[in-house]
């Protein structure tokens, strides 16, 4: 008669709390001792809500405490199981002291009331006699709202020999109600370290001999479950096991690797070191060979996070926490000098989001895995996609400055520091209202005239990187996108000193003719804009302003459209109404349009709101329908000013503003 086979984590299930000759609970070992001593002091709650990831061991936990408060030879705070209760509990044969209600099947408002009468009856049966009837409630989370109000007085007085443990992976779709009745305990997910050790030890009394990378790749897989560790083991042995010179079968990395679908690590590293050299070519080649050779799009994704995972920790300065081994932690090493810290973080948030679309497959799951990439490899607008990788800010900046040509850019002596720092902020060279950081050398002997006593001058030159861009697009460095690095401007301001007399502005220079005159550069655009260009590419400005967080911003300009073009790239934005004109002419709004717009078109740009076709943009328009801002006329009061007329207000929108690169 053939033996009835069970499957290995069946046999592997947990029997005790921490009993070590009997199968413990495993990973969860708070949560067992606060049972256990519940139990020997006697302080045993009505209800109790485990909650935590499948796998983690919630079921058994149930079981195990269902058995130690029946146990025939009392309460120890663990089972014996080997007295009547316990066989009975263990082998499923007493029915009547542990009562397994699936919630998922069982959720209706009736099933509710069916339970509620049977809570009257003491516990027994079959000659047996137990203290408790204890009622696991599965997957209590789907429970309806009716049900759950019909096991509310259940939940809060029970009879003395009911015991109700509610197990869920969604504590968050249950009712409050029914969570202030319970004594919640959260099960977490299993550590690599428990679960490669687990499965060493489950292997080896089974008579497998596992290599120790096949083991992690086993426990990776399984993400933090006991139970889906021990089935993949299960499916491991039954894919490989071949036997060994000595009779003992033995599990390779390459099986396992082979069952899960994933791939070697250096198909990996190539994909990372693609991304962090934003080479999408080479990121595109590098996913399809290993997808061809077999790997799962799914399982070859988490491989490249996990990678990602690990190169971001390595640049937030935390590389010890990564749970890897030797070589992996050396490519991860290695490809980290490759990225910045916001690039990794956008690559990361951009694949770890594809799991849900992968699972599905609607689409063919490796071109939406292609385009993530794509999506992943921050190539700047008019910049090669093979563009070397990003350097430090201040190395960037430094060589900018030494590439620039000798008639806009003053002599450095050789004492001048090789890149640019900010200045204290009681520096008395930096200029007040340019914002302009000048790096520090030794001052000439004594200052000009029209400066203060004390105040030193600075001849060498500025460099101010554009500030319009992203926290994450500069990543932990403040590195500058490539195509803001092309439009910096090389200034050189005459320095301002400050007074000491609180109050009083800045002394100004006494005469124009002791001041030399600043030395500008030509700001270079990379390309003239035109019409058709802004036109073209009008949606994908307002995308932008919506990833800069302006969602507000963005149904007003849905109904904008840009109408010209003038020179020193200032779009005419036309608008519909004077309502619009005005939220849109606001200083915040107009600074974010044009850094949308700036980013989107790859050069330093301007825009100016019109109503219509710009024939009544005046005062009139700005006012608005009701007239004159009153807030604006007692400002006018208050500072003795006046109201500009049209002719004024447009003379004033035709001027210059500040350079593009001077932005704060």
């Amino acid at each position: 008669m053939p033996v009835a086979q069970t499957t290995l984590y069946n046999k592997w299930r947990p029997r005790t709390f921490a009993d070590a000759n009997d199968l413990p609970l495993v990973g969860q070992e708070a949560i067992g001792r606060t049972l256990r001593q519940a139990i020997v002091r006697n302080q045993i709650a009505h209800a109790y809500l485990f909650c935590g990831p499948r796998g983690t061991g919630k079921t058994s936990a149930a079981r195990i405490f269902a058995r130690a408060v029946n146990c025939q030879r009392g309460l120890q705070g663990e089972p014996c199981n080997q007295c009547g209760n316990c066989t009975a509990l263990l082998d499923g044969r007493q029915l009547d002291l542990l009562i397994e209600i699936d919630a998922a099947s069982n959720r209706g408002v009736d099933d509710a009331r069916l339970l509620r009468e049977r809570l009257l009856q003491r516990p027994g049966g079959d000659g047996l006699t137990g203290r408790y009837k204890v009622y696991i409630i599965d997957e209590v989370h789907m429970l309806t709202k009716e049900a759950f109000n019909t096991l509310l007085k259940s939940l809060e007085e029970p009879p003395p020999h009911v015991i109700f443990i509610l197990a869920t992976t969604d504590p968050q779709e249950v009712l409050p109600t029914i969570l202030s009745r319970c004594q919640r305990f959260d099960f977490r997910s299993v550590a690599l370290e428990k679960l490669v050790g687990h499965l060493e030890h489950v292997a080896t009394v089974e008579g497998f001999d596992v290599e120790p990378r096949a083991l992690e790749a086993l426990a990776r897989a399984a993400r933090g479950g006991l139970r889906d560790a021990i089935s993949l083991l299960d499916q491991a042995m039954a894919f490989g096991g071949e036997p060994g010179l000595d009779g003992e079968r033995r599990i390779s990395t390459s099986q396992v690797d082979a069952m899960l679908g994933i791939s070697r690590l250096d198909a990996v590293t190539q994909v990372a070191r693609a991304l962090g050299d934003q080479d999408l070519a080479s990121a595109l080649r590098a996913s399809h060979r290993a997808l061809n050779g077999g790997a799962d799009v799914r399982a070859f994704n988490r491989q490249v996070v996990d990678f990602l995972r690990g190169v971001m920790l390595t640049l937030g300065g935390a590389p010890e926490t990564l749970e890897v081994d030797v070589e992996t932690r050396d490519a991860i090493g290695q490809v980290s000098r490759t990225f910045t810290l916001g690039r990794v973080i956008r690559a990361v948030k951009g694949l770890s989001g594809l799991d849900a679309s992968l699972r599905t497959r609607t689409v063919d799951a490796t071109l939406v895995f292609e385009v993530a990439l794509a999506e992943a490899i921050d190539t700047p607008v008019g910049a090669p996609a093979n563009s070397p990788p990003a350097q430090p800010p201040n190395q960037r900046v430094a060589q900018r400055a030494d590439a620039a040509s000798p008639d806009i850019r003053p002599e450095r002596s050789s004492e001048a520091r090789t890149s640019v720092s900010p200045a204290p902020a009681d520096a008395a060279e930096v200029n007040e209202t340019a914002q302009v950081v000048v790096d520090r050398r030794e001052p000439a002997a004594g200052p000009p005239p029209h400066l203060a006593p004390g105040a030193t001058v600075d001849a060498d030159t500025a460099i101010v990187p554009h500030d319009d861009v992203q926290t994450d697009q500069r990543g932990s460095q403040g590195a500058v996108p490539e195509y803001a690095v092309q439009s910096l401007q090389q200034v050189e301001v005459a320095p301002v000193a400050r007074s000491t007399s609180p109050g009083l502005w800045p002394t100004a220079p006494q005469s124009a003719a002791n001041v030399a005159a600043p030395v500008r550069r030509a700001r270079p655009t990379g390309k003239t804009i035109g019409l058709t260009d802004v036109v073209s590419q009008w949606a994908s400005v307002i995308a932008q302003i919506r990833d800069d967080g302006m969602v507000p911003l963005m149904g007003v300009l849905q109904g904008t459209s840009p109408i010209a073009v003038e020179p020193e790239n200032l779009v005419i934005v036309s608008c519909g109404s004077a309502f619009a004109m005005q939220k849109l002419s606001d200083m915040t709004n107009t600074l974010g349009i044009e850094r949308a717009l700036s980013r989107v078109m790859g050069v330093p740009m301007r825009i100016r709101v019109v109503v219509g076709d710009g024939t009544n943009d005046g005062a009139e328009a700005r006012r608005g329908p009701s007239g004159p801002d009153p807030f604006a006329s007692r400002a006018v009061r208050m500072l003795g000013g006046r109201a500009l007329n049209n002719d004024e207000v447009t003379d004033l929108d035709r001027r210059p503003t500040l350079p593009f690169d001077s932005w704060t």
